[in-house]
């Protein structure tokens, strides 16, 4: 019955109307373009963070995952949902919220929830479930926003350091742990941000999305190949800064610099990948079956992707987002190119250093961190009580404007970047 159904909707299907193909190229260059500010710091990023420098391999791997998708979309009937229209003008917002707040990751997402509605209003939802995985591991692409970034960098830095110096033990190795600094008596190890893991985290739970999606098997197996690389992430990396710690015991500390510590770290990788391929094969015995049977790598044609021409229908929507998408970036663009009013305000330098009896000492932020900061005047100085057993470090950062590339670094995020921990945030 449900092969006969699959047969009439192929059959079915109406003819591939270029027109309409080519207005919905328009549409997605003109969302492009309306985006353009957000994706190209998303490239930026992808370039310059190693954690993100996989990023240039997500649209393709989206793309190979659609093209599998293909004999199941072209057995669904495809009807369109206008209400894939208000999922689009969910995106437009994220627009106009990105650009109005300064804040990229905004406008990042935007851009993904405009081409989720786009492809709802144009197949339907019916159609769109079926090519959810590929439209979901578009997500990846996208860095995560800096204060979680640092937060959970600042997290696995702790970990890392804990589980890597509970190895060294195991080993005999007499060393002592405060924070995220491995002492060793002669040497000092520091697990930096750099060693955190999430260049491994990263770039393995994009590819194990990728192993659950081509997996055949149950559901919670899948749930939990994808799940497992936070796990094998963690203890792979503990393992990798214990390693290094004991070569640092035994042959110096140029074993935790240079070659070999990049070295290492691909070693790990691969070994997580390793694992991950492993615990698949673990499954399929479960299933008695052979590992190509749930792990059934195709490469079906290029071809395929004509299955998904026919969905664009003639309709007088494409003109019209065309014409909103458009008025929304020109209103985006003449908000940032508004003549701002800035006041005159005295110099955070005249802030007072005697304050009853405390007395501070001005301090001086290094240039490295003010080219990050991007602010127009600052206070910084360090204050001692009466007793000089109490001390305020005070920062004060003043911005004229708060356009996109010079809005305010919240606390949660440079603080923790530095090694440091929020105890209260009031």
């Amino acid at each position: 019955m449900n092969t006969h159904n699959s047969s009439v909707a192929s059959d079915n299907r109406p003819p591939i109307s270029w027109v309409s193909v080519f207005s919905a190229l328009l549409v997605l260059l003109t969302v492009l373009y309306a985006f353009r500010d957000g994706l190209k710091l998303m490239v930026t990023w992808w370039e310059e963070w190693p954690e993100y420098n996989h990023g240039y391999l997500i649209p393709v791997v989206a793309a190979y995952m659609l093209l599998l998708s293909a004999d199941r979309f072209r057995a669904t009937v495809q009807k369109r949902a206008w209400s894939g229209l208000v999922v689009v003008g969910l995106g437009l917002f994220l627009l106009i919220l990105g650009e109005l707040s300064a804040v990229y990751t905004i406008i990042q997402y935007g851009f993904l929830v405009t081409l989720i509605g786009l492809v709802a209003y144009s197949v339907g939802w019916s159609a769109t479930a079926v090519v959810w995985a590929p439209l979901a591991y578009l997500f990846f692409m996208i860095p995560l926003p800096d204060f979680l970034y640092q937060s959970l960098s600042n997290e696995l830095q702790l970990l890392s350091s804990q589980f890597g110096v509970m190895f060294l033990r195991l080993v005999g190795v007499s060393v002592y742990l405060e924070g995220n600094v491995i002492d060793l008596g002669v040497f000092k190890l520091q697990v930096a941000e750099a060693c955190s893991g999430l260049r491994y985290l990263f770039p393995l739970m994009s590819f194990g999305f990728l192993c659950a999606y081509l997996f055949q098997g149950k559901t919670w197996q899948k749930v939990f190949i994808f799940l497992s690389t936070i796990p094998i992430t963690l203890l792979m990396n503990s393992f990798r800064i214990g390693v290094i710690g004991l070569l640092v015991e035994y042959f110096g500390i140029s074993m935790a610099r240079g070659f070999l510590h990049d070295f290492e770290g691909w070693i790990v990788f691969m070994a997580c990948v390793g694992i991950l391929i492993l615990l698949m094969w673990v499954f399929a015995l479960m299933e008695r079956r052979s590992f190509a049977d749930v792990f059934d790598v195709r490469v079906p044609p290029l071809s395929d992707f004509k299955v998904f021409l026919p969905a664009v229908q003639p309709t007088f929507v494409p003109v019209v987002l065309i014409a909103t998408i458009l008025a929304i970036n020109f209103g985006t663009s003449r908000f940032q190119e508004r003549e701002e009013y800035i006041p005159d305000v005295p110099s955070l330098n005249t802030f007072p250093l005697k304050i009853a009896d405390w007395q501070g000492r001005e301090q001086a932020i290094e240039k490295v961190y003010l080219d990050q900061l991007k602010l127009s005047n600052y206070f910084t100085a360090s204050y001692s009580g009466p007793t000089n057993t109490d001390s305020v470090e005070l920062y004060i950062a003043y911005y004229e404007s708060q356009r996109k590339g010079a809005s305010v670094h919240s606390p949660k995020a440079c603080l923790p970047g530095g090694g440091w921990q929020i105890a209260e945030f009031d």
